[in-house]
């Protein structure tokens, strides 16, 4: 007598799942047996049935999403406010360290005479990036021979009042400055 495959492996007591189709029935549905039926793991434990339309879970979720985004939402515009701001007054800062390390090498290479040039160079690259210098200093040479330009911008913040949110006192307009040294190549 020849044993099906069923009874050679044992089956648990109560064990009634008979071979179900994997084909979709009717007018292109899924076999609905392969969803509502209960699930039993490898060692016989019955898990409950779950429906696939379940509303009660979905209305006690229903506003969660948008309550989440209202929640959410106020920090991300200041992060993203912060993020502009502080873009550039780093930008503003770096025009303005540049232009002195361009005042300050011309300086370093030409005379004392020359600080019409210097001013002009340190303009120019300043008015290149839209950037107002609002004091321009040039030194030296100093007993050590160094030359020193400072540069000074004016910087407008966009929101100065989302910083001081957080305890910090922006105001407006604030003072950049760009410092460079270097040592006297040319004549005095």
């Amino acid at each position: 007598r020849r044993r099906s495959a069923r009874s050679k492996f044992g089956s648990a007591p109560g064990d009634h799942r008979g071979p179900f189709s994997l084909r979709p029935c009717g007018l292109g549905g899924l076999n609905i047996r392969l969803m509502v039926s209960t699930v039993r793991s490898d060692k016989d434990y019955v898990m409950p049935p779950t429906s696939m339309h379940n509303d009660k879970g979905r209305k006690a979720q229903r506003g969660t999403a948008l309550i989440e985004f209202t929640l959410v939402l106020p920090m991300l515009l200041v992060m993203t406010v912060a993020a502009v701001d502080f873009g550039r007054a780093f930008f503003v800062k770096n025009v303005v360290a540049q232009a002195a390390r361009e005042g300050v090498r011309l300086r370093a290479v030409s005379s004392s005479a020359d600080s019409a040039l210097v001013r002009d160079r340190v303009l120019q690259v300043a008015n290149a990036a839209n950037v107002t210098v609002s004091q321009l200093a040039i030194n030296g040479p100093d007993a050590t021979r160094q030359v020193k330009v400072t540069v000074t911008a004016e910087f407008n913040w966009i929101f100065p009042g989302v910083f001081n949110l957080f305890g910090a006192n922006f105001t407006n307009p604030m003072s950049l400055t760009g410092e460079a040294v270097m040592r006297n190549e040319g004549s005095s």
